[in-house]
């Protein structure tokens, strides 16, 4: 005989997980983005915690064999148009001073002070995964400057074997070529 006090959790984690797919459907329909603690705090007292709408997201996300974007659930919401990589710290701060991200366009900038850490990569990635807007290398034309952004773009030689989670293949390369150089 089924107790009834042994089908109360199941019909609870049933109807927080039709909570969380209301939320999902409506971002889908509406074109919108979240992330998970946006869905969390819809409805704090429903969910109880930040790590109960985690792992009904995960699920959903499993059960659907789709990432967790194709939910429109995401790690960052951003109004930024794209991501700046800036080569150099001192330009970096430049362009900060100047309130370039304000003047231009809501966006976002990076540098990693030279050639770029593993986090910096894995940033950028992250950043390109969530958002899938465009990110521009601002780099000098000269063989360092070329090889900071080609690490970004195509991963380097010592982390080859994590290429497919550092590397943005779409980073296009912003400011002057060496073929504009006489």
């Amino acid at each position: 005989m089924i107790n009834s006090f042994d089908v109360l959790p199941v019909l609870l984690f049933a109807a927080l997980t039709l909570k969380v797919l209301s939320a999902v459907y409506k971002l889908v329909q509406s074109n919108t983005y979240a992330t998970k603690r946006d869905i969390y705090y819809n409805d704090t007292q429903l969910f109880g915690t930040q790590r109960t709408v985690d792992s009904i997201v995960d699920n959903i996300s499993c059960m659907l064999k789709v990432p967790r974007r194709s939910l429109h659930v995401v790690y960052i919401v951003s109004d930024a148009k794209f991501v700046l990589i800036v080569e150099k710290d001192a330009t970096f701060q430049r362009l900060l001073d100047d309130e370039f991200c304000s003047r231009l366009a809501p966006c976002i900038l990076i540098t990693g002070k030279g050639v770029p850490d593993v986090n910096g990569r894995l940033m950028v990635r992250k950043l390109w995964d969530t958002l899938r807007i465009p990110i521009f290398a601002l780099v000098d034309a000269d063989p360092h400057g070329i090889e900071i952004m080609c690490i970004y773009k195509y991963g380097s030689v010592s982390m080859s074997f994590e290429a497919h989670n550092l590397t943005v293949p779409s980073v296009m390369w912003l400011g002057l070529l060496p073929s504009d150089i006489e």
